[in-house]
């Protein structure tokens, strides 16, 4: 999802602000063209019903759907085509970053599912989140809510072998497991975006040839699924007066009798809860009926579930159908009809089919972001394509056809309608309020009624008519702003007189067909399908997931508009890509007649590099025996096919002269690309063109030499010039690394995309060539200090002779149409852009609360108010370990920004520090990779630091002012208790919407927390009222009477008893249940500490006793020193060797002066790899020590029962094995340190015989 703190995103009905509310996602248009519903409940929980179609996320982000709760997603219908499922690979990457709680989809048939998502083992993985696939056979139940599965079969039917379909299908259960692996050891990735965490190059489950669908289960006859939802009833009203008229004492006797339970009253008689408890309130049910197509039909009308429940009460009968229709269902039948008057006369009915929809206009923001630019590059942008919203006429007006924002409010007895969301959009509106405000000269006539961009424009050389479209322009996530990537270039061609054009698409990340059909749309869809029947090949750089999602709707519609030629489709892809084509094929064939894999011809992405190379796939039965014996898979590398032929005819129906394919510096199997095609027919092949597209790479030299002298570089941008580290970590280059590659390739057109979505229209642009200068050389005295390797700034290549003025720059964005000779005109336009898209006062303003925002969220996530990674510091070179990780990994996932040398600066200074070596077990396993090749081993470990915001763009440093000077700035990073000026104050005001500070520990006043003031309803206040009952009930031991303090809240409120009253008493219920059960266990916990009192206290004294021991081994420490004294010169050698003529001094002076003993924390992140026994009896120690032992990840866990010296002094001895098994030279120096090193072992164990008990892994 986008940064929680992304402006933008339009009203929406999915709040749950009422009971239970069904609001219309999706309706199927353009942009998702299939219907979905989300019902969303007043706690939050939210429950999917349809389909997930491309584009989901990027409308969830539109309407502001957070993930958090949600519960489900039931699919209804079948699995039969791309278009019903294309969203659900990209939002469960999303979800599983998000939630960490998985996913659940209620499928008709697991095999189907199954099958499906093994197809994806080459682009999705996920570590400790779940993927639960449901077969819905029987009623799903969540809390208060019930889910109905109904299958509905075919009218034909078709068997399997029952014994071999139930084989495969544990076969690819086993296989799914290993993309969503429930081992949290590890997180999923150091990389927040989501897209970026790949499958292992060696992993079992990706190198596995999946079996025929058709052996598992006939595609083509499977059941349509539907949904029966019935809520649980509202309990009746508490009469209180009642209660106590009938001599119920106030307090416990109230909330047994509002669960149901009868008491006894103050003379002995018994109360029964029907006495003093309203009628129960029912609610309606809600159907969800799917008929894909006619052999559907007649089996759901005809079917006798709908109407089954004989008993049920009037009440809870039907108030709300929705009927999902396939295209040649007509709902106008009679007999369709009929089934719908069974229904209640009161029950609403909402019918989504092709013929009733509306092509509205769902991304609003995007839109207006295009009516922008319209106004600046009148020439260059269509206005998305969409048609007005128009009510369903002529029918009852319980009947309405579906439509996105629509919602349905479920209340006692009915269902109310509410369709204040659905506003109709215009151009002439949206310019009115928008454009007109800015004060500009543009004319709304000339924006609002332009024709669509030509795509058969002649003027000028064949060169200058290229054409770019750029489909979607941002980087990992759909955002509201940006699509996800995919571009189309149109080459004209000239034969025998005739021109026309070539079309090729460098990749297509999710719902590419959605912004095709919004570009050209227009009359008829004429360009579209133009532009469609020009499409010859498409190309695929790697294989994440933001990259492709969306090539296989381009690939259906490409096979319908072309059902009536004998045009081919030429895909060029990385061999996995290939694979999991033909396996999806392989179902869809079985259900659409349109597919036709004959009139595709695929080409790996090593076929132009070394003969296609690809890893030999396993079959399923071998997979499932290595998987049951947990054996390892042997790599076979084989040399594909041969597919000379192919690329000769590639080469002859496109054009094409060369192909050089390099080698991307992003992940593996990820490539760069340069095309040189002939634009005419005549024999000298001198009038080319020639393109080179980037892909996801860091600035590559091997690229600048394949695309030298192109036409055109396309070229991602990632992210902004101060973001280098990150550049770096996540392999991705900045602007002005684009634009040196560029220069160097002696290419003067330079398109950049692929644009974090962090970013807004503007913040990127740079066309001032001294700034350019500027930038590089900073940047390039940057990266050869740290020793980065590619740093493209010192490449030399000769005959490079342009300069950084000479280029056309230009920067992309969605819709946009764009000829070779009107590349740079943006830069003339570039005072116009900052106009339309200004940087307000507001825009900082939000700039520096979002900071601060994250600075309140860090302190929030971490109970000691610190922080754990390895990060760089470019200065010194070094590792730096800030503790504790878990909070970095869940700060860079929720805000997109990595942790970096930057971030250090900007977040935070530092206070305590000490250097110490590192094991080569936090290097490889405990942290992530070292940012620097060749950076030493010895480390920083930070004890203590503060949090403060320097100015980010000034951060080099120590005199930089911070960003935040207000006093109420001053009262947060202070501390409780002190004034701005530092002097101590009792009563520390609040100021403006910043929430008062106050202390975790009285005593000692360290830590921080933030209460933010009370604007509670007066139910609320209740609700918080209860929650301090309970906590007090806990705290004092159970000495305060909570029956007492119930009674006192209830006189205390006179509130009417609404729902939310009600929910506030159940919720006191179940508090004192936890309360209770939670009294009960800190009792136990208790005894247990009194026991292993007496081993906590020896523990410490054994501590004690050591100080004489270690003072020896101090000792011994110095003699160490003075022996590598006496042997200078060989110790020069080592050091230069491990070190790189870096740090000597320190690594000496850590030796001799590293602390021997410490607290148990700072060695919790450091021995990942010590496991022990004892572990009841260590959880406890570490309880009683206040040591959370869950800062350490799960399995992960690290027992302390041994002297922290035998730890240290083991730290050593694995370091001089580690430098051992890497250096293998002996210098004299180096033999004595290590015999030294062996020598203090041996007295380790001497002094410490019990030290040779405990094993080491």
């Amino acid at each position: 999802m986008a940064d929680p703190e992304d402006e933008g995103g339009t009203p929406s009905p999915f709040t749950g602000s009422n009971l239970y509310t069904f609001a219309t996602l999706s309706h199927g248009t353009s942009d998702l063209r299939r219907p979905c519903i989300i019902l969303s409940t007043n706690e939050g929980y939210r429950y999917f019903f349809g389909s997930i179609p491309e584009g989901t996320q990027r409308i969830l982000n539109e309407k502001r759907v957070r993930f958090p709760k949600l519960r489900s997603l039931f699919m209804t219908g079948i699995l039969d085509d791309w278009s019903k499922i294309g969203g659900l690979p990209g939002m469960f990457l999303t979800v599983g970053d998000i939630t960490k709680k998985g996913l659940e989809v209620v499928v008709n048939s697991s095999k189907i599912a199954h099958y499906i998502v093994a197809t994806w083992r080459y682009f999705v993985f996920r570590k400790g989140v779940e993927f639960r696939i449901v077969e819905g056979k029987s009623p799903i139940v969540d809390g208060k809510i019930t889910v109905v599965p109904v299958k509905i079969g075919n009218s034909a039917d078709r068997t399997v072998d029952t014994l071999i379909s139930n084989k495969i299908h544990t076969q690819l259960q086993k296989l799914t497991s290993l993309m969503f692996p429930l081992d949290t050891s590890k997180v999923n990735s150091d990389d927040p975006e989501s897209y970026t965490s790949d499958p292992s190059t060696d992993a079992l489950h990706v190198h596995t040839k999946l079996p025929l669908v058709s052996l598992m289960v006939s595609a083509s006859l499977q059941p349509s699924m539907n949904y029966i939802v019935k809520f649980a009833p509202i309990r009746g009203k508490f009469n209180p007066k009642r209660a106590i008229e009938l001599g119920v004492p106030q307090g416990r006797s109230f909330a047994q009798l509002t669960k149901g339970e009868a008491v006894e009253s103050k003379t002995g008689e018994m109360v029964y809860p029907d006495q003093v408890m309203g009628a129960p309130l029912y609610l309606p049910r809600v159907a969800v009926i799917d008929i894909p197509n006619n052999s559907y039909l007649k089996s759901t009308l005809e079917s006798p579930v709908w109407f089954s429940d004989e008993h049920v009460n009037e009440r809870e009968q039907y108030g709300l159908v929705y009927h999902f229709l396939g295209p040649e269902v007509d709902y106008k039948l009679f007999e369709y009809n009929e089934f719908i008057e069974k229904f209640p006369h009161n029950c609403h009915h909402v019918i989504s089919h092709a013929l009733l929809v509306n092509d509205t206009l769902m991304h609003e923001t995007s839109a207006l972001t295009v009516l922008k630019l319209k106004c600046l590059l009148k020439n260059n942008f269509n206005l998305p394509y969409y048609e007005d919203y128009k009510s369903l006429e002529g029918e009852s007006p319980l009947v309405h056809k579906l439509q996105s924002c629509q919602a349905f409010d479920v209340k006692p007895g009915e269902v109310q309608l509410d369709d204040s969301f659905v506003v109709p959009h215009s151009w002439e509106e949206m310019f009115k309020s928008s454009i007109e405000p800015l004060g500009q000269h543009y004319q709304m006539e000339d924006v609002v009624n332009d024709q669509p961009v030509s795509l058969n424009n002649n003027k000028g050389s064949l060169k200058d008519q290229v054409q770019v479209i750029t489909l979607g322009t941002g980087s990992a996530l759909p955002s509201i702003h940006r699509n996800v990537i995919s571009s189309i270039v149109r080459i004209p061609r000239v034969d025998n007189g005739h021109q026309s054009y070539n079309s090729i698409m460098f990749d297509g990340g999710e719902n590419t067909l959605g912004t095709m059909l919004r570009t050209f749309g227009h009359n008829n869809k004429e360009h579209f399908i133009q532009v469609m029947k020009e499409l010859q090949m498409v190309y695929l750089s790697h294989l994440h997931a933001d990259h492709h999602l969306g090539i296989i709707s381009v690939v259906d519609e490409w096979f319908k508009y072309n059902a009536d030629n004998k045009r081919k489709l030429y895909l060029i892809f990385p061999w996995q890509y290939g694979k999991f084509l033909t396996e999806w094929y392989e179902l869809e064939k079985q259900m659409s007649s349109h597919v036709d894999m004959t009139r595709l011809r695929y080409i790996s992405c090593e076929e132009f590099l070394n003969g296609g190379r690809e890893i030999e796939q396993i079959p399923i039965g071998e997979f499932e025996r290595l998987y049951d014996s947990r054996t390892p898979l042997n790599l076979r590398i084989l040399k594909g096919t041969n597919n000379a032929d192919t690329i000769l005819e590639l080469y002859r129906d496109l054009n094409i002269q060369r192909v050089d394919m390099a080698r991307a510096l992003h992940c593996s199997w990820a490539y760069s690309c340069s095309f040189t095609f002939n634009l005419d027919d005549t024999s000298s092949n001198e009038n080319t063109f020639k393109v080179s597209y980037s892909g996801d790479t860091r600035p590559n030299s091997e690229f600048v030499h394949t695309g030298r002298n192109s036409d055109l570089l396309i070229h991602e941008a990632s992210l902004d010039n101060g973001l280098m580290e990150e550049a770096i970590a996540k392999k991705h280059s900045t602007v002005i690394e684009a634009i040196e590659v560029a220069r160097q390739m002696n290419c003067r057109n330079l398109l950049l995309t692929h644009f974090s979505t962090r970013y807004k229209e503007t913040s990127s642009m740079v066309f001032d060539d001294r700034r350019m200068q500027q930038e590089a050389q900073k940047l390039g005295e940057y990266l050869e200090k740290t020793r980065v390797k590619g740093n493209i700034f010192r490449s030399n290549f000769s005959g490079c002779e342009l300069e950084y003025k000479d280029l056309n720059l230009t920067f992309a964005y969605d819709f946009m149409i764009i000829r070779l000779d009107e590349m740079g005109l943006q830069k003339t336009k570039y005072k116009e852009f900052l106009n339309v898209f200004p940087v307000t006062d507001d825009d900082f303003e939000k700039r520096k609360e979002r900071e601060l925002k994250r600075l309140r969220w860090v302190l929030k996530s971490s109970s000691t108010n610190d922080m754990n990674a390895i990060i760089c510091d470019g200065t010194h070179h070094m590792f730096v370990i800030i503790p504790f990780r878990p909070t970095i990994v869940d700060f860079e996932l929720r805000y997109q920004q990595r942790i970096t040398y930057e971030t250090v600066n900007t977040h935070m200074v530092v206070h305590k520090a000490r250097l110490r070596f590192a094991l080569v077990q936090e290097l490889t396993q405990g942290f992530r990779s070292r940012p620097i090749i060749g950076l030493p081993i010895v480390i920083l470990e930070i004890n203590e630091l503060a949090f403060f915001l320097r100015d980010k763009y000034e951060s080099n440093g120590s005199d930089k002012p911070f960003i935040y000077e207000t006093p109420n700035y001053a009262e947060v990073c202070r501390g409780p208790g002190k004034s701005v000026t530092g002097e101590d104050k009792d009563d520390v005001q609040e100021i403006g919407q910043y929430p008062t500070l106050r202390s975790t520990n009285p005593d000692t006043g360290t830590g921080v927390a933030f209460e933010y003031p009370s604007t509670k309803s007066a139910p609320e206040r209740l609700v918080a009222d209860i929650s301090d009952v309970v906590e007090h009930f806990v705290l004092s031991h159970g000495e305060i009477s909570y029956e007492e303090s119930l009674g006192q809240l209830v006189n205390k409120y006179d509130i009417p008893q609404t729902p939310a009253t009600t929910a506030s008493f159940e919720y006191f219920d179940q508090a004192l249940d936890s309360a209770s059960a939670l009294r009960i266990l800190l009792d136990k916990l208790q005894q247990r500490l009194d026991r292993y009192g007496e081993e906590l206290e020896q523990y410490e004294h054994s501590i004690w006793k050591q100080e004489s021991s270690l003072n020896k081994k101090a000792e011994m420490l110095s003699r160490i020193s003075a022996v590598l004294d006496e042997r200078n010169d060989g110790l020069d050698l080592y050091l230069c060797t491990i070190l790189e003529r870096k740090a000597k001094l320190d690594v000496i002076d850590a030796l001799i002066t590293t602390r021997l003993y410490g607290e148990c924390r700072k060695f919790l992140a450091s021995y990942n790899d010590v496991i022990i026994p004892y572990k009841e009896e260590v959880d406890d120690i570490l309880q009683a020590r206040a040591i959370d032992p869950t800062y350490i990840p799960s399995r992960r866990r690290v027992y302390l029962i041994m002297t922290h010296s035998f730890l240290e002094f083991d730290r050593f001895r694995r370091l001089k094995h580690y430098v051992a098994s890497l250096y293998k030279v002996e210098y004299e120096s180096y033999i004595v340190f290590l015999r030294t090193i062996d020598q203090l072992y041996e007295e380790i164990i001497r002094l410490e015989p019990d030290a040779r008990k405990f094993e080491f892994r």
